[in-house]
């Protein structure tokens, strides 16, 4: 609306040096605010300012950041409720917009293990029903998955 309005108006990354947790997920919480321009002053706009944020090490990020960081905020919200396909959903629409919107790519893989780890559970794997030892058969198709997401 600043910019509407013919203001100079940008996004700040603010630092807020909190982990929380939130059922079985840690998170780390990311704030983004306004700053606003007006002559020689400038302005901060915050809706929900943090209690722990650092505001003077708060850096200029540009439109396609923040808004990945909005749809980051939205897929969190989805994954502490149990959505993770919704939750996996948002994040990648917020990479769309931001590719390098790193903490975006970190919380994507949490849906996408919780989503494996409930398959495995479910599924036996096809060679194991032929198999004379399936407890071989399972223990070598679970290295070569865990090599493809690069646990060791």
């Amino acid at each position: 609306m600043a910019r509407e309005a013919g203001l100079d108006a940008r996004f700040q990354d603010v630092p807020v040096p909190t982990w929380r947790l939130a059922g079985r997920v840690f998170l780390v919480e990311r704030h983004v605010n306004t700053l606003v321009r007006v002559a020689s002053r400038k302005f901060v706009v915050d809706f929900r300012p943090p209690d722990a944020a650092s505001w003077s090490r708060a850096k200029i990020i540009g439109d396609a950041n923040a808004i990945a960081q909005y749809f980051g905020n939205l897929g969190v919200e989805q994954l502490t409720a149990g959505n993770p396909g919704t939750a996996y959903r948002l994040f990648r629409r917020g990479l769309e917009v931001d590719p390098r919107a790193a903490s975006l790519w970190i919380n994507m893989a949490t849906p996408r293990r919780r989503r494996a780890a409930r398959r495995r559970r479910r599924w036996r794997w096809p060679e194991t029903a032929s198999c004379r030892k399936p407890g071989r058969a399972i223990a070598r198709r679970s290295r070569s998955i865990r090599a493809s997401l690069g646990a060791r």
